[in-house]
């Protein structure tokens, strides 16, 4: 799919080329003499097709007979025989068919077009079709527009700056190790401080096989929470500090998030 400038922003160069080309085609008695034979063939009239509802009787009477494929090949052997570009040919309502459907001269204004590919509301992808030889100032409006488009259609997640290969590298060992705490996380809810035993004992409620329940589960989660590898030994193991490994956790459960739209839900 093409995404076409409703405003042009100079009818110079481009469209005045475009215009130079036509008009000089049509001065041209081996092209009349095959426009003519066209529009004989598809009956359209030697003035033109002029109201929208001629148009529309027209375009009825050529789906009836299943002439238009038959249609567009014709307009393209002639575009071709005479070293058209394609969107003088091909670009619905301009250039070539423009003339031979309307007897009017309508120039591309461009010679460039901006194609994506929806999905989902976004697109798969942004790319710039050219047609002839761009100039400068064409080549500056054909960059601002997929500029602007790609601020239309990916997010900033999709282009985020990327950082240096060695770091990004370390981040990823970080993050193999962090990343198994999120199998077994940490039952904070249940843990029991040792504060809490001193007070349980002195308290007397508790019938000593309460109490020694309560120690074995203080155990199994003091267990639990050390167990696994913590952002210190990481450090020291990468001759690096604590607040880095947290940092680089980060910033990998961003990206994870930012291009998959998953939440890591870890312990850093």
């Amino acid at each position: 799919m093409a995404a076409r400038r409703e405003k042009p922003i100079n009818l110079g160069s481009a469209a005045f080329r475009n215009r130079m080309r036509l008009e000089l085609l049509i001065r041209l008695p081996q092209f009349q003499k095959e426009a003519v034979a066209i529009r004989q063939q598809f009956n359209i009239p030697s003035s033109g097709i002029i109201t929208d509802e001629q148009m529309a009787n027209w375009q009825r009477a050529l789906n009836e007979k299943e002439d238009n494929l038959k249609f567009g090949n014709q307009l393209e052997q002639l575009g071709r025989k005479f070293k058209l570009p394609y969107h003088l040919i091909n670009l619905f309502g301009d250039g070539l068919r423009a003339y031979i459907l309307k007897n009017k001269i309508v120039p591309p204004v461009y010679n460039f077009v901006i194609e994506h590919q929806p999905k989902s509301g976004e697109v798969d992808y942004l790319s710039i079709k050219t047609f002839a030889l761009l100039d400068k100032e064409e080549i500056k409006l054909a960059l601002n527009d997929l500029k602007n488009l790609q601020k239309l259609y990916f997010s900033k997640e999709t282009t985020l700056p990327i950082r240096s290969r060695k770091q990004f590298k370390r981040d990823l060992v970080i993050f193999d190790k962090l990343i198994k705490r999120i199998g077994n996380p940490v039952r904070r809810k249940d843990y029991l401080p040792s504060s809490f035993l001193v007070i349980a004992k002195k308290s007397g409620t508790y019938s000593p096989k309460k109490l020694r329940g309560l120690e074995k589960e203080y155990k199994k989660d003091v267990v639990i929470r050390y167990n696994q590898v913590t952002a210190r030994e990481i450090a020291k193991e990468l001759k690096t500090t604590a607040g880095a490994v947290g940092n680089a956790f980060k910033r990998i459960k961003k990206l994870i998030k930012q291009w998959f739209d998953i939440d890591i839900n870890g312990q850093q």
